[in-house]
């Protein structure tokens, strides 16, 4: 049977060449704050074949939903392409950074129906994805693995070859049920069916919405708990996240990666600076990057330098945390009391940032704004600079930039 199912795929990737899929950022994002961070990972729904943007596929449906069902904001980083297996899906997690997600959404098994995959081998592979989350992964990381979706119907001609990995696909719901038995925050659930099956088109925006529903009802039972509220943790009695140096070596690749470092002033990220500047009233603002020993901007209002020692950066702190990074008053901060920024010519007092990540999740950035004079920053003011931020992150993010399986 495996060279009728190898010829149905060789047919089926004939089918799907015209096919839309997503351009742009490999993920999507709803307004709030105390954001949940989702991380979704594998193929076929998960890739988007049939529109033009993740925000229209599963990702922007997801984050839409389950921000109004939660009243947080959402991000959804999405890992997925028509190639993605159980075999091969660990090199792609061992890419990305997890400890800063909330859930994992796994969507594996249409390539191995296709392929016949031995059954139990197959179990084996998606086992050890599972443990690799568990154990790379955030104390609080909830995994939601999701049953095959049936194989779509491209040809009439080729219903019959259809029928093996269609069978095929079964057995290998039924090994998934027995791996996922008894692990500790892991949830299997059905693949959802869409209310309004397309007809006239390969997956419309309606049918991706409709799957996301049911996805986000399985969600929100198992989410974790909002963690502390996030100016919280810029209070001078919070201690600072400590980044090893095998994290920082890791961040500092992606650093490199992204190739932005004393590159050429860009009229987008100096007009993303000035509206943040404007917006929040205050006296400056930049998009900054942490390099090895330094802080360097890309764009900045109200200052006329481009670069800062490490050490003296609050940006550098705002990469320690995985949300919002304020500082009231720098002059009743211990941590920053002395800095020449304080007590130099430039009289700092505000700072607030919001980190940059990579589109393997290290934060390599923050979009800030400071000012001489000390203020609070409000639940709204978090939400505003988030968005802002994430705007910075869409701008830097590119389809090429995202880690490329290795061959197997």
């Amino acid at each position: 049977m495996k060279p009728l199912a190898r010829a149905w795929r060789r047919a089926a990737l004939v089918a799907t060449r015209d096919v839309p899929r997503p351009v742009g950022p490999m993920g999507a994002h709803a307004s709030g704050s105390n954001p949940i961070r989702v991380l979704l990972l594998g193929s076929g729904p998960a890739v988007g074949w049939g529109v033009l943007s993740h925000d229209l596929a599963l990702p922007g449906n997801i984050a839409r939903i389950l921000s109004q069902r939660t009243h947080r904001g959402v991000d959804v980083d999405v890992v997925a392409n028509s190639t993605i297996t159980a075999h091969n899906a660990i090199y792609s997690l061992e890419a990305q950074h997890l400890p800063d997600y909330d859930v994992a959404i796994l969507l594996i098994g249409i390539n191995d129906a296709l392929d016949l995959a031995p059954v139990r081998k197959w179990g084996q592979h998606m086992g050890r994805v599972m443990e690799h989350l568990r154990t790379n992964g955030a104390p609080h990381l909830q995994t939601l693995v999701l049953t095959t979706p049936p194989l779509p119907k491209l040809q009439p001609m080729l219903a019959f070859g259809r029928v093996v990995p269609d069978r095929h696909r079964r057995l290998l719901d039924a090994e998934l049920a027995r791996v996922c038995a008894g692990r500790e925050a892991v949830t299997l659930m059905q693949f959802p069916v869409a209310e309004e099956p397309d007809v006239h088109r390969y997956r419309s925006p309606r049918t991706y919405r409709s799957w996301s529903q049911g996805i986000v009802d399985e969600l929100v039972p198992i989410l974790p708990p909002p963690r502390l509220h996030p100016i919280a943790l810029a209070q001078p009695t919070a201690p600072t996240r400590i980044v090893t140096s095998v994290g920082e070596d890791r961040r500092q690749r992606a650093v490199d990666r992204l190739g932005i470092l004393d590159t050429a002033p860009e009229e987008r990220f100096s007009r993303l600076a000035a509206a943040a500047q404007q917006l929040f009233d205050t006296s400056s603002a930049a998009l900054s990057f942490i390099d090895k020993d330094r802080q360097w901007f890309k764009a900045h209002v109200g200052v006329d330098f481009v670069e800062l020692p490490r050490d003296q950066a609050m940006c550098d702190h705002t990469i320690r945390e995985d949300s919002v990074f304020v500082v009231p008053d720098a002059s009743l901060d211990a941590r920053f009391k002395n800095n020449p920024l304080i007590t130099g010519p430039s009289h700092l007092r505000f700072y607030a940032g919001f980190p940059i990540t990579s589109p393997t999740g290290e934060r390599v950035g923050a979009l800030c704004v400071f000012d001489e004079n000390p203020r609070e920053f409000s639940e709204g003011d978090i939400v505003l600079l988030r968005n802002l931020a994430l705007l910075a992150q869409d701008m830097l993010w590119v389809e090429d930039e995202i880690p490329q399986l290795r061959p197997v």
